[in-house]
């Protein structure tokens, strides 16, 4: 039995990661950039399918070259090219980099990372997330949906880290995560419901301070369930 983070939770705990992201990527150049980043982890879990199929392929190492190379590229074109302001950047880069962690840790490169790379790529996320905030000064509904879909990829990551320890990556668990998956994100939008309903009772207007307090206090309420 190997203890590969589960399938089924990987691909969820991506996608939610993907959406929390991309409501930060606000450009065309920005949603550009997210696009790359995510076919470069495709890429990679791709030929780790391949290479697991055919025990010494060359399909691993030739798609992270490929991808590292094509990120390389990418990225410093739209440096380079002036694409992206650093706003911009200090904005999209914590998620994008979060999207990276996540799928390196439920790839996974090292079995016994998955659950600190995992970790390390939620919070990139809601740094990400948070950042949006302060260069762009989105409205409320907007950081606390995006705050609760990265909650929810992480606890979504972590709870296929845990099932691939105890039942195998080829175990069956696609409903149970499912319910899982479905029960945080239940909570999220609670969390973000009850969070905005408070700051409409008698405020007619969030400070930078209040608006971070809100989605802290939404951050924690969700992640608290599964602690």
């Amino acid at each position: 039995m190997t203890a590969r983070p589960t399938r089924p939770g990987s691909g969820l705990a991506l996608g939610l990661a993907a959406a929390a992201t991309a409501t930060v990527a606000s450009t065309p150049t920005q949603i550009g950039a997210l696009v790359a980043v995510l076919a470069g982890v495709g890429t990679l879990f791709a030929a780790r399918t391949i290479a697991r199929r055919e025990p010494g392929s060359r399909a691993l190492p030739a798609a992270l070259a490929v991808a590292c190379l094509a990120a390389g590229l990418a990225a410093g074109g739209l440096f380079l090219g002036g694409s992206l302001r650093p706003a911009e950047w200090a904005e999209l880069g914590p998620g994008l980099v979060g999207v990276v962690a996540l799928g390196l840790g439920l790839l996974p490169v090292r079995e016994s990372w998955s659950g600190r790379l995992v970790s390390l790529g939620g919070a990139l996320v809601l740094l990400g997330v948070v950042g949006s905030g302060l260069f762009r000064e989105a409205g409320p509904a907007f950081l606390l949906v995006a705050a609760a879909a990265g909650v929810a990829a992480w606890d979504v990551g972590r709870q296929a880290v845990l099932l691939g320890r105890q039942a195998g990556a080829a175990a069956r668990t696609a409903r149970s995560e499912l319910v899982h998956a479905g029960g945080t994100l239940l909570m999220g939008g609670v969390g973000v419901g009850v969070t905005l309903a408070l700051a409409t009772i008698g405020i007619g207007g969030l400070s930078l301070a209040g608006l971070l307090l809100l989605l802290l206090a939404a951050v924690v309420l969700v992640a608290s369930l599964y602690w």
